[in-house]
């Protein structure tokens, strides 16, 4: 499996997983009209150091691409 990351680490939010291993993150998003049709983009990275056949422990999302009031 390709094991990629899609997006610069420009910011980073870390955070702890639930124990069912889910997590909420919210932006909050000014109500500025220069913000509108800008794409933005993201992806996760978690540490997994269970995951098999992984040495590294890292397991990392598939890339989102997102825009403000398209």
């Amino acid at each position: 499996m390709d094991c990629s990351s899609l997006v610069s680490p420009f910011w980073s939010s870390p955070g702890m997983t639930s124990p069912t291993g889910t997590k909420t993150h919210f932006v909050l998003v000014p109500n500025t009209p220069s913000l509108t049709e800008v794409c933005v983009f993201h992806q996760w990275a978690v540490l997994d150091p269970l995951a098999p056949g992984n040495s590294l422990g890292w397991i990392v999302g598939q890339g989102l691409a997102a825009s403000v009031g398209c």
